[in-house]
This record gives structure tokens, C-alpha cells and sequence, in this order.
């Protein structure tokens, strides 16, 4: 106490953590401050039974207990597992987490829940990085008043929300299974008795792409023509139907299924949230509800995306790597019953005065986006700048899977817990 420094033992379901507690943690008090302490501490754990232990910083004795560390990483500080600490907050609370001291209860009965090999490695990393989202999360909240995404407080607006939101999570869902074990499940077919190659994968990535590229510009505008919530229901067959072509061997149905595929996700980045925008307008709620949902709304993605590469793996272990395909369409075919029962059709609003004869197509057609384009060369640049990134992004998620198999060994990755892992990251 003398020297403004307390340790405090906290007890949780499967280990003894020591906390050190010094005047700058004041601002974050009561309940947070142990929250913020526990996640510091899972945080190391997590890389510590991950194999990932700094050598000759913290001696670590086998017992019966599990693993107990006896010497602090910061050593002369006086009482065990404290340290003076002089630095920034931020630097301060990375220098406290590196000092708790763990004492894992029941040591192999905890450990064996994390896996062997490359299971055990990328679930403690993602255990590390979602503990470091959630600290994160925290401590941004204490220094922002009301902070955090919440729903609308007025009634009609709620409803809209959850109406939306329910729908649009379950359909992010369903994609986002289908990722982790797009490139496996193509390099496991067996076409003609020949083991497909690594260029048809090529080209069967690339056939879902330019479906989406070339009927893009045209299926947003039959969206807004003949109704939103029809699109969102076409969204999810066509879905099912590119979900399902992965059972089969014969190379036209994988192609056909890839087109669907592609149809799927110009329906995907239309028809929904044009259809919330569309009852936003119609209900004249305020514009930051708008932004409020669409917060929710990407905050419950990236979530669903760290979740979705969880349900993967557990989907491929039991069944093979077609499993998560199948299991994506329980969530579609639930989000398009939602959509029928939930939603009603909204379109795009009829002009006030009926136009002549072609200028309603010149005013909504491509040649009119274009012209507008040509108008604002900003336009054009944020286009380039975008695909340009997208571009980059997935040759990396057409090339990871390859290159873990070739380091990995026996070629067997765990790619759901790969891909939920790299899903955490954009959070932090």
C-alpha cells in the first residue's frame, strides 16, 4: 500500500489469477476493472498453454496442479508479481498482463479442451485475440459517454431493427460458411478420375466473380424494379442452390453452381438493405437511426464471421468439408421464412409524373451511371481504389489455404479456426 500497489487474488472457474493493481487503474473501477484484469490475464494464458512462452523470462514447474510460473517476468519489484510501473496506460496494462501469475487447476484436464497440434495453436490464438477484442471494447467504453451500438429507443424504429437485423445476420451467417473451406472442398473432387487442378479452382473462383461483376449493375436495378423483399428471397435460392452443387463431382454443376453463387451476392448486397432503407423512408424515421442499424448491423457481421469459421470446422470434423455448405442452408432457407412472414414489398418509389418516352431508362439505366461517373471523376477513383483492394484481398483468400497445407503437417489444417481467427483481427 505504501507504494501504491495491491495485489488482489481473484478466483474463477479454472485458474488463480494475481492481480496487480497500481493509481492509474482508478479511472476504471469496480466490476470493469476485474473484467479488465481477467481478460489481461486470459490474454497471456492463452499464448502460454498455446506453447508460445517467452524463454527465460518466466520459469514455469510442473506439478500437480498443472503450471505454476515462480519467477515474475519483471524480476526486483519487490512483492511477487508487481512491477513499478511508470509508462503509459496502455503500455502499462501489456507490462501488468505479462506479470499475472497463473495456477491452472486440474492442468491436463484444461489443456486437453484446447486440442493437440495445430487445433491447440489456433484455438489459443484465437482465445488471445477475442479476449483482446473484448479489453479492448472495455476500456474504449470508459472513455466515451453511452458508447457502444445500441437498438432505437423509439418503438416503431426498434421493430424495424430487429426485423432487419434478425434477417441480415442469419443471411451474413450463411455466407460466411461457406468460406473456410471453399478452396478444400474443390481440391478434394475427383472429376472424370482425375483429381481436379489447381487452375480449375482458379477458374471456378473466378466464374462466381465475374457472375457477380457482370450482373450486378443489372440485378440492383431489378431489385429496386420489382421489389426488395423478392430479391432477398431470390437471394436465398440461389444460395441454397450454389451451396448444395458443391456435393457434386460433375465440373458443369460446380460452374453452374458458381454462377448461382455469383447471382447470390448481387442479391445479397442489394436487396436487404435497400429494402431497410426503403422502410426507413416510408416509416420518415430520423437519419441517425439509419446509422445506428447499419452499426448493428456490420458489428453482428463481424461477429457471425468469427462464429461462422467455429461452426465450419466443428460442421467439417464430424462430416467432411461439405458439411459447412450444407449447414449454410438451414440459416438461408430460416432467413428467407423470416423475410416472408416479417417483411413486406417495398420498391422503388414511382416518380410523380409519368416520363416520356425513354428517359425513364436514360435516367436509370448504366449509360446514365456512367455519364454520372464521367461527371465526378471521385466517383471512378473511390470504384478503383476499392477493387483495387478487393483485388489484393482475395488472391490472399484464393492462396492461404494452399500455402498452410504445404507447411502443415500431413496437409491438415484446421481451417475454420484459421478463418476465425483472421475474422478477429479486423476487430482489434
Amino acid at each position: 500500500p505504501a507504494r501504491g500497489v495491491i495485489d488482489t487474488q481473484v478466483e474463477v472457474p479454472w485458474c488463480r489469477v494475481q492481480l496487480p493493481r497500481h493509481w492509474w487503474m482508478s479511472g476504471v473501477r469496480g466490476p470493469r476493472a476485474l473484467l479488465v484484469w481477467c481478460l489481461a490475464a486470459s490474454h497471456v494464458n492463452a499464448f502460454a498453454v498455446g506453447g508460445l512462452r517467452r524463454e527465460g523470462s518466466v520459469r514455469h514447474v510442473r506439478g500437480g496442479g498443472g503450471l505454476a510460473p515462480v519467477t515474475p517476468l519483471h524480476g526486483g519489484a519487490g512483492r511477487r508479481g508487481c512491477a513499478p510501473l511508470r509508462a503509459s496506460a496502455g503500455a502499462e496494462l501489456t507490462r501488468a498482463a505479462s506479470s499475472v501469475a497463473l495456477r491452472l487447476r486440474g492442468g491436463s484436464g484444461a489443456l486437453a479442451l484446447l486440442g493437440t497440434g495445430p487445433d491447440k495453436l489456433f484455438n489459443s490464438l484465437f482465445l488471445g485475440l477475442v479476449s483482446t477484442v473484448v479489453l479492448l471494447k472495455a476500456l474504449s467504453r470508459d472513455r466515451t459517454e453511452g458508447g457502444g451500438n445500441t437498438f432505437s429507443s423509439d418503438a416503431g424504429m426498434r421493430s424495424l431493427q430487429k426485423r432487419f437485423l434478425a434477417v441480415f445476420w442469419l443471411f451474413r451467417l450463411a455466407d460466411w460458411l461457406q468460406g473456410p473451406y471453399f478452396y478444400e472442398v474443390l481440391a478434394s473432387k475427383v472429376i472424370n478420375g482425375v483429381a481436379i487442378s489447381e487452375d480449375m479452382i482458379g477458374r471456378l473462383f473466378l466464374t462466381g466473380f465475374v457472375t457477380t461483376a457482370v450482373m450486378g449493375p443489372i440485378i440492383g436495378n431489378w431489385v429496386d424494379q420489382y421489389g426488395r423483399k423478392k430479391g432477398s428471397i431470390a437471394f436465398a435460392l440461389f444460395y441454397i442452390w450454389g451451396a448444395l452443387s458443391y456435393r457434386s463431382d460433375v465440373l458443369l454443376f460446380l460452374f453452374l453452381g458458381r454462377i448461382a453463387s455469383g447471382i447470390g451476392t448481387s442479391l445479397l448486397f442489394s436487396a436487404p438493405e435497400s429494402w431497410f432503407v426503403g422502410e426507413h423512408q416510408r416509416g420518415k424515421f430520423s437519419s441517425a437511426d439509419l446509422s445506428q442499424t447499419f452499426g448493428l448491423a456490420y458489428f453482428g457481421d463481424s461477429i457471425s464471421a468469427m462464429g461462422a469459421g467455429l461452426l465450419a470446422q466443428g460442421a467439417a470434423s464430424r462430416a467432411g468439408p461439405t458439411a459447412p455448405f450444407t449447414v449454410s442452408t438451414v440459416f438461408l432457407a430460416l432467413g428467407a421464412f423470416l423475410v416472408s412472414t416479417l417483411w413486406r414489398e417495398n420498391k422503388r418509389a414511382a416518380p410523380a409524373q409519368k416520363p416520356d418516352s425513354g428517359s425513364e431508362k436514360e435516367e436509370n439505366g448504366i449509360l446514365a451511371a456512367i455519364q454520372t461517373m464521367r461527371q465526378d471523376p471521385k466517383i471512378l477513383l473511390v470504384g478503383a481504389i476499392q477493387s483495387l483492394f478487393e483485388g489484393a484481398m482475395y488472391v490472399f483468400v484464393l492462396q492461404w489455404p494452399p500455402a498452410f497445407k504445404a507447411v502443415m503437417e500431413g496437409g491438415k489444417v484446421p481451417f475454420g479456426r484459421v478463418f476465425s481467427c483472421f475474422m478477429a483481427y479486423p476487430k482489434i
